[in-house]
């Protein structure tokens, strides 16, 4: 800012040498119309705002379209509808500035301004005339004697619709610019991804498995829309998606992908429509979805006369379990610990391996571990915060466990080695190997996770109340623990429930009768 000699402030600012032909200038010059100092600032404060914005905006006019994003081509067209509709102000013809007979214009006003808006709408005309002629089938025409005879007409290219001059047109016709641009399958989903990894909230290593999840359902999708062909699917714009079209793909998906559950395609389908949501939502296209209707359902056993093959997960068997956990204990103190606490607990494998020492509360009436999050892992949902006690047999374990451990502060992972991100896919694998490797068992429904569906299953035989069970396992719309219980600690009645869970020797066929408890 400059002070000049009537004490009066200037915004100036030399334009970048790289967009001095695209801005027509060598240098910005505002009058901030002001002499107070501070008011200058807050002027000269905005007026580098706009600076900053035309800059990076012209920069995106002479970028190739393809190396452009989809947010960049939806900023473009935004601030050029509003340079248009500053062009039209600063001349005097936007039609707002029209004047109103009924606000005490009178007629000779009305008739000069609607001149002048002519007079500009010629000039406009005109100007995209020169600028998109034909040049090279003029240059043909002149040397074979056609132009400029009698009848002849000149050839125009297509008028960028992102030029300054045709949008200035529209507005100056009567016509409303379209804010939005019409998105590709491609630009929708990068969106999408750019976002979620914002807003989701997931540590690296899960954000990345996420992401290439995603990436797969999202690439089957384009290679369906471009017959087989990836680059030209992506190519879709999304306002061309149809529900009849979104159903064909189901059937490519029975296809291509003949081993997925119902549960895997409806989830893979609920991350094509989160893309697709994003792209509609941040381009406001206002389109339906098109993906409505498409996820299957499931059939039950007692009403199709087949058993469902839909279930991802069973319960152990009382044989199988107690051969599981004798094996876990002459597996390394890390890996017994965490196996025994998921079988005694009901607890996730990641809400085990994720756990912090300040969450282990063991100088307490009831000794517990604080299932919440932290900053190895994320938790389920809201529900899954709450408080396990441990019963006789994992309390065991835990300070044999403790016992081997040399020094640790607060917050360090309870688990050195799983701790971490990424630290569960080879804790699972570490518990998976011991049902497949060594206990031999080859169904896919048994994993290390199933020990929460066997407590689910014990808690079921011994017939505790659903609360108590819900408060365990950590399930929404549960009653809190503190309701219906009487005096005393809460705590105290978990226990009891999980010392009966403990020595319970019967629960049910668990590879035959299995309910998805998550």
């Amino acid at each position: 800012m400059k002070q000049g000699k009537k004490g009066l402030y200037t915004y100036r600012r030399r334009v970048p040498a790289d967009l001095k032909q695209a801005w027509g200038i060598r240098e910005v010059k505002v009058a901030l119309k002001t002499a107070d100092h501070a008011l200058a600032l807050k002027a000269g404060a905005e007026a580098n705002l706009q600076f900053e914005m035309k800059a990076k905006n012209l920069r995106l006019m002479v970028t190739d379209a393809a190396k452009k994003s989809a947010i960049e081509k939806l900023e473009e067209r935004k601030w050029i509808i509003q340079a248009a509709t500053n062009m039209l102000k600063h001349e005097g013809v936007l039609p707002t500035q029209q004047p109103k007979i009924l606000e005490g214009a009178t007629l000779n006003e009305v008739l000069e301004w609607r001149d002048q808006a002519e007079n500009a709408k010629g000039i406009l005309v005109s100007n995209l005339q020169d600028r998109y002629v034909d040049e090279e089938k003029r240059q043909r025409d002149y040397d074979a004697g056609r132009w400029n005879t009698s009848g002849y007409e000149d050839t125009y290219k297509p008028v960028d619709p992102n030029d300054v001059d045709s949008v200035a047109l529209e507005i100056l016709s009567g016509s409303t610019p379209s804010n939005a641009i019409e998105p590709t399958w491609r630009e929708a989903v990068d969106i999408y991804i750019t976002e979620n990894r914002t807003t989701a909230q997931r540590t690296p290593h899960n954000q990345k498995k996420h992401e290439q999840r995603v990436v797969r359902i999202c690439d089957d999708l384009a290679r369906y829309l471009g017959g087989g062909k990836l680059d030209l699917g992506y190519e879709t714009k999304i306002a061309d998606f149809t529900r009849l079209w979104m159903r064909g793909f189901r059937n490519y998906c029975d296809k291509t992908h003949p081993n997925w559950s119902v549960d895997t395609f409806n989830r893979s389908t609920q991350m094509l429509m989160a893309a697709y949501n994003k792209g509609n939502e941040i381009f406001e296209l206002n389109l339906s979805n098109p993906f409505t209707g498409i996820q299957k359902e499931t059939t039950a056993a007692h009403v199709s006369g087949v058993p469902t093959e839909d279930t991802k997960r069973r319960s152990f068997t009382p044989t199988e379990l107690a051969e599981y956990e004798e094996i876990l204990r002459g597996k390394r103190p890390d890996i017994k610990t965490i196996g025994i606490l998921m079988i005694h607990t009901g607890c996730r494998t990641m809400e085990i391996g994720g756990l912090t020492f300040s969450e282990l509360i063991l100088r307490s009436n009831i000794p517990y571990i604080n299932i919440k999050p932290n900053h190895i892992r994320r938790l389920k949902n809201k529900s899954s915060i709450r408080q396990i006690p441990l019963n006789s047999f994992a309390l065991d374990a835990t300070r044999e466990y403790l016992d081997t451990i040399k020094s640790y502060a607060p917050n360090d992972p309870l688990f050195p080695k799983y701790g971490r991100d990424g630290g569960m896919d080879p804790l699972s694998q570490n518990l998976r190997n011991i049902i497949r490797n060594t206990m031999k068992i080859e169904d896919t429904k048994l994993v290390p996770y199933s020990t929460r569906h066997t407590m689910k299953d014990k808690m079921r035989a011994l017939r505790s109340p659903e609360h108590y069970q819900f408060e365990i396992m950590g399930h929404s719309n549960r009653n809190r623990s503190a309701e219906g219980y009487g005096d005393g600690d809460p705590l105290s009645y978990l226990r009891e429930e999980l010392e009966r869970a403990a020595k319970v020797e019967d629960w049910g066929r668990g590879a035959e009768f299995r309910t998805n408890i998550d």
